[in-house]
């Protein structure tokens, strides 16, 4: 077959085939709008084929490692949205997602053949290295997308990627053990089967490729591919790839809330607190977020469900000094948002930026408290999440190591002076996806067999932290001078179906919050501890935690709104005014699908 046909062949199935997979996953795309918007494809193919145009001698073998990661990006993006969306997705439109495979495989190719071309023999070895690097640079958004799509049945997103960089070691390998079998087997034997192939290939090539001089039209082609190569390496892929993209935005994400560091320096020289009713004994009050708890699974807040999920928290509250609000709700749906805003001044109310605003600790510190924080959550690596920044201004800062059960906390009470103003956080890994892994055997109450780390394991997870709530509670009373203990959740689970941090059911916004108030306290705070007894029933989203703490703390502040406070007589919101789901969505919508 003669050359040039041969070439033109190999475009026009190219390019046939790359349109007929796109539309093939585009659901609800009308097909001649499809072939209007598919112009990104045709540019795509044209460039995959320039590399037969521009050498005498091309050999597609020679470059199967280029092709292959090519292939996963052509395919995996739109396969996997499909597979995830199509039930749910009016439109499916992953043109472009299609067409990244074609220009990957066009740039890589020719980033290969000209440093051969151009760097001398005794540079070649770490040019190739450099290339070697740059190949799996590429290949991380296929990997991370794979990933996603293992843990959470979707493909890569905003909140997905937030939780893979904000997961450490330890969870990391919890979440891998929890994969299914073939895709611990399968993908790293994939992995070092295109590691192989790519050395193998680089070690044995051919270096003597001529370029096509001859061609007049040479000189234009070579310039405009330059300039595609390079527009869609910084122009293109983050704008108009999915999965660039949203690595990008949450990189920038990330560097945004750093910010949060040096601005408190500046926060902190303005912030005025006075404590009203000042008591002259030493005491304690201790917040406590738990992780995950869904309050109509925990009977002190639902008694129509018939196992004792809180055997000790149904008996605690027959106490009056112990307050249920039964109208608690989470702000978002994952632990990120969630603490970024009920730790700070920061909530879906006022739209203030949390890299602008003061925390908890911060107010506790100025009314005259040592502070704590004592977590069993882990401290992030390489990424300080917003939970992080605020908790390493404490006083001092504890976080469990390992994958430990949230016991492991109670000791760091044992070095806390009774004869100081303490104020206390703990932060709990609860009732965390995984949830067999939250308790331990002795509460194992309920079993599903076969159905390991759903409702059954997620009752037992909830049990085992009202014992960790009881032992807080109990040493507190008994050691610290207790004056107030708040516990509540960051947001709820579902445990009868998968864990997908972008599939928001209502059962994940309904969470329990109580107040327990000393005698003590309630004779010196009147004020607080009467309105918050006023208010068990009102609405109240824990974005305005940071307020309801200020409330405890009894404080006037430059930097507290009372209006945003359940601890307030001026509390101005109702089921008619708040929001959930990152303020996206009206409380009182929310409540019509419980």
């Amino acid at each position: 077959m003669n050359k040039k046909l041969r070439e033109l062949l190999i475009f026009t199935i190219l390019y046939i085939a790359l349109c007929e997979f796109g539309y093939l996953f585009s659901k609800g795309v009308l097909y001649l709008d499809y072939i209007a918007s598919a112009f990104i494809i045709l540019v795509a193919a044209f460039i995959s084929i320039l590399p037969y145009y521009f050498f005498k001698e091309f050999q597609l073998r020679s470059f199967l490692p280029e092709f292959i990661l090519a292939a996963f990006y052509s395919c995996t993006q739109p396969l996997l949205a499909y597979i995830a969306y199509s039930d749910s997705a009016n439109v499916l439109m992953p043109d472009f997602d299609v067409a990244q495979g074609p220009l990957i495989f066009a740039s890589l190719v020719f980033i290969r053949i000209f440093y051969n071309k151009l760097f001398p023999l005794h540079l070649l070895k770490i040019a190739n290295a450099i290339y070697i690097l740059l190949f799996f640079l590429f290949a991380i958004p296929i990997i991370l997308n794979i990933t996603a799509f293992a843990l959470f049945q979707h493909p890569l997103t905003f909140n997905t990627m937030q939780a893979i960089l904000q997961t450490n070691l330890h969870e990391a390998l919890e979440y891998i053990a929890n994969l299914p079998l073939v895709l611990q087997l399968t993908l790293p034997l994939l992995l070092v089967i295109i590691i192989y192939a790519l050395i193998k290939s680089i070690l044995h090539q051919h270096l003597a490729y001529s370029f096509r001089r001859s061609n007049r039209f040479f000189p234009i082609i070579a310039f405009i591919t330059a300039c595609t190569i390079i527009s869609y390496s910084i122009y293109i892929l983050p704008i108009k790839a999915k999965t660039f993209m949203t690595i990008i935005s949450t990189q920038q994400y990330f560097t945004s809330i750093k910010a949060y560091k040096s601005n408190r320096v500046e926060q902190l020289k303005s912030l005025k607190v006075t404590p009203n009713n000042v008591s002259q004994r030493p005491h304690t009050i201790i917040l406590v977020i738990g992780e995950s708890a869904a309050r109509p699974y925990m009977q002190a807040f639902n008694e129509s469900i018939p196992d004792d999920t809180t055997p000790w928290l149904t008996q605690a509250k027959s106490d009056a000094n112990m307050l249920l609000f039964n109208n608690a709700f989470a702000c978002a749906h994952a632990t990120v948002p969630v603490l970024e805003h009920a730790l700070t001044e920061a909530n879906y109310y006022n739209n203030k930026e949390f890299n602008e605003t003061l925390s908890i600790i911060d107010i506790a510190k100025k009314a005259g408290y040592k502070t704590y924080w004592f977590s069993n959550q882990g401290k992030i690596g390489p990424y300080d999440t917003p939970i992080t920044l605020v908790a390493e201004t404490a006083d001092i800062a504890l976080w469990s190591k390992g994958k430990q059960y949230d016991d492991i906390l109670l000791p760091y009470l044992n070095s806390i002076n009774k004869d100081e103003n303490n104020f206390i956080v703990f932060h709990l890994y609860g009732s965390h996806i995984y949830y067999h892994h939250r308790y331990p055997q002795n509460y194992q109450k309920w079993t599903d067999p076969g159905e390991q780390g759903k409702v059954a394991d997620y009752k037992n997870s909830l049990l085992f932290t009202d014992n960790v709530l009881k032992e807080i509670y109990n040493y507190g009373r008994e050691k610290l001078n207790m004056d107030a203990m708040i516990y509540l959740s960051d947001h709820g689970s579902t445990p009868e179906i998968v864990r997908n941090p972008d599939t928001v059911m209502p059962i994940v916004f309904h969470i329990p919050l109580f107040v327990y108030l000393s005698p003590s306290y309630q004779n010196e705070h009147q004020l607080v501890a009467q309105t918050l007894k006023n208010n068990t029933q009102q609405y109240f989203t824990n974005d305005l935690l940071y307020n309801l703490v200020c409330g405890v703390l009894d404080v006037e502040s430059n930097h507290y709104n009372e209006s945003e406070s359940l601890a307030s007589p001026k509390y101005r919101f109702d089921l008619s005014n708040l929001k959930t789901n990152m303020g996206q969505e009206s409380l009182k919508d929310n409540l019509k699908y419980k």
